[in-house]
């Protein structure tokens, strides 16, 4: 190989070797216990304060509901400009949700839809995760990429030539494949939620809900994937043909 793609290869086991996901998973773990709470407890006392002065039919107390502490909610995860893709990507997602939650609230005025528009951005995520299975790479193994080298060209192209190896190919499909059902599956459950129970019932357990599964889906590409650790790391450092060699230089 060449020396940046030695380099390359350096960067993808270190990757796979370090605990930096490991140390971003129990952070978003510790972030997520209070984020629980307070996103069930604060949009539900929002709810039923407003209700007290904006009786049924009214969109007001679940408009503030989810409107207000997810607008605060973002700003600081903003604030923060943290660099940890994980809560870069959180943020993205947050900020769509509100976009769409508020469009919803203007367009429509249906408390049900309004409700169910929380949703929308782990729909959106989901069938991302999904579609991508038929595209030529998958969704997780870009992540993966920008996780590892960042956004040097030269460098994504040396990680690129990775794809070629099998469990790499494999894992990136099955990590996208639990994602995309996580996702989607989490926005199904609302669904059944919202045309099934209160308002204020909804509101109180959609955030603990969600919360939950990104956490698992999160515990589990870790174990998953500490699992095939040692296969890829040993494909990546093994000697390639010169035929495959050629191609991993070329690709």
């Amino acid at each position: 190989m060449t020396q940046t793609s030695e380099r390359s290869t350096e960067a993808v086991m270190n990757l796979l070797g370090s605990k930096t996901p490991y140390r971003s998973v129990l952070r978003m773990a510790r972030n997520m216990v209070p984020s629980m709470i307070v996103g069930g407890v604060v949009p539900l006392a929002a709810y039923l304060l407003a209700g007290r002065f904006f009786p049924p039919p009214s969109i007001v107390p679940v408009s503030l509901a989810l409107v207000g502490p997810a607008g605060a909610s973002l700003v600081s995860m903003a604030s923060k400009r943290s660099a940890d893709p994980f809560v870069a990507l959180m943020a993205t997602m947050m900020g769509f949700g509100l976009v769409v939650t508020v469009a919803t609230v203007l367009i429509t005025g249906n408390e049900k839809l309004i409700l169910v528009s929380r949703s929308a951005t782990t729909l959106a995520m989901g069938a991302a995760c999904l579609g991508s299975l038929i595209l030529p790479k998958t969704i997780s193994f870009y992540f993966a990429r920008q996780i590892s080298v960042g956004r040097d060209p030269d460098r994504q192209r040396e990680f690129n030539n990775f794809w070629q190896l099998a469990e790499v190919r494999f894992v990136s499909r099955a990590t996208s494949l639990v994602w995309g059902v996580a996702l989607v599956g989490e926005f199904g459950i609302r669904v059944l939620l919202v045309y099934s129970l209160p308002a204020a019932a909804v509101i109180a357990s959609s955030t603990v809900i969600f919360m939950t599964i990104s956490l698992g889906t999160m515990l589990w590409t870790v174990v998953y994937g500490s699992r095939k650790l040692r296969r890829i790391r040993q494909q990546v450092a093994s000697p390639q043909p010169a035929a495959q060699g050629s191609a991993v230089q070329t690709g």
